[in-house]
């Protein structure tokens, strides 16, 4: 089995604390940088297209494969401390929770709008073995 690339937004600085996405044969997974062996939320093609158009255009929550939510939390993770998330990521199909600080929701919003998080098929699969 090949190994998954993640990839940040180009927004996101030095990659570092922030939304990471991987496209594979069946969908997209979604990660926490900041947990980068932590759990993962999937997604198939249209979710995901769905959730990146209401991410970039600042639409309603309506794709059906993550829910949303806003309310500040302090959290604290094992190599980078404490941080003050405020856009969570729920899976609908799962109990995966992701949460990202504002500048970490910030870059993914601007990756979003340059199109950066486009994946329509399998034929855009990146893993470490390619």
């Amino acid at each position: 089995m090949t190994e998954l690339v993640y990839r940040p937004s180009s927004h996101s600085g030095n990659g570092a604390n922030c939304t990471e996405v991987a496209a594979h044969s069946a969908g997209v997974s979604v990660r926490d940088s900041k947990q980068p062996d932590g759990p993962t939320i999937e997604c198939t093609y249209a979710g995901w297209a769905v959730f990146v158009r209401e991410c970039a255009h600042g639409l309603p929550n309506d794709n059906g494969e993550i829910v949303v939510t806003t309310e500040q939390q302090v959290r604290t993770y094992a190599v980078v401390g404490a941080k003050v998330t405020c856009w969570h990521l729920h899976a609908v199909n799962s109990d995966v929770v992701l949460h990202f600080t504002e500048g970490e929701r910030d870059a993914f919003v601007l990756g979003a709008r340059d199109g950066e998080f486009s994946f329509s098929d399998a034929s855009r699969v990146l893993t470490a073995a390619s």
